[in-house]
């Protein structure tokens, strides 16, 4: 079989632009600028898994296509085992709610390059409620928008940086120095969020449970099940998100 080396050098220059096109919080202060991007919002959402077995985050199926899950379902069934280390391992699987808002970097080595920034829904209801202050209204707004001042500190022996914001005192043009048409095409070309998420199929999802928390045997049977797995389960599976599960990924998200 020939290798299609152009193909392959395409996925290598994509996989290097997913990884520039986020901003990495630093330590300390930082000022940024949410741009405008979508229609009457700040940010937009999606579910993800993170940390098994050092794989990159990735789409919940269940969450993003209404799809069959082998981590929720895991997960579900770790919950109900009803002992703490078994809920543990539960909450670490559970999808976690990411919100992704486009921004500029005052100050960075180059400002005018727009980064797709992630951060967790406490994050995101702090700055709604800027946004519900009557003092800045839409944040923004190119012409008369406000910046925010993040803080990234870490507290005690948490790994994770506490993060925290506040806007500016006074309103400001998102860029002095370029025309209004240029303004206009620079947001016009920020690419979508969701071709840099990563995405996996069920059968995919199913295939990494398998090898990082099941026996042979167990993933024989699971993968009997999947197949079973049909239309009307699915949207019985969507209809139960408020059970206990639910509520305790809630609880775990308002801690991430």
């Amino acid at each position: 079989m020939a290798l299609d080396i152009k193909k392959m050098k395409e996925r290598l220059g994509n996989q290097k632009k997913g990884s520039n096109v986020f901003f990495s919080v630093p330590k300390g202060e930082s000022i940024i600028r949410i741009v405008p991007f979508f229609p009457n919002e700040i940010a937009t959402n999606y579910f993800l898994h993170y940390g098994i077995n050092k794989n990159p985050a990735f789409l919940c199926p269940k969450r993003t296509d209404g799809e069959y899950c082998a981590v929720c379902d895991f997960a579900s069934q770790m919950w109900k085992e009803n002992d703490p280390e078994s809920q543990k391992m539960a909450k670490s699987l559970f999808v976690k709610k990411r919100f992704y808002s486009p921004i500029v970097v005052r100050g960075s080595e180059n400002e005018k390059e727009i980064k797709w920034w992630g951060y967790p829904e406490t994050l995101y209801n702090e700055i709604c409620g800027i946004c519900d202050d009557p003092s800045y209204g839409d944040i923004s707004d190119i012409e008369n928008g406000t910046d925010l001042i993040l803080k990234s500190v870490l507290v005690g022996k948490n790994p994770f940086p506490k993060l925290s914001i506040k806007a500016q005192r006074n309103t400001s043009k998102l860029f002095t120095d370029i025309s209004d048409e240029e303004c206009k095409k620079l947001l016009g070309n920020i690419p979508d969020i969701l071709q840099f998420l990563y995405k996996k199929t069920p059968d995919q999802v199913q295939e990494l449970v398998n090898k990082c928390f099941l026996s042979e045997g167990d993933a024989e049977e699971v993968s009997k099940e999947t197949r079973k797995y049909s239309k009307s389960s699915k949207e019985e599976n969507l209809e139960d998100e408020k059970d206990d599960i639910a509520k305790a990924f809630d609880e775990l998200e308002n801690g991430v």
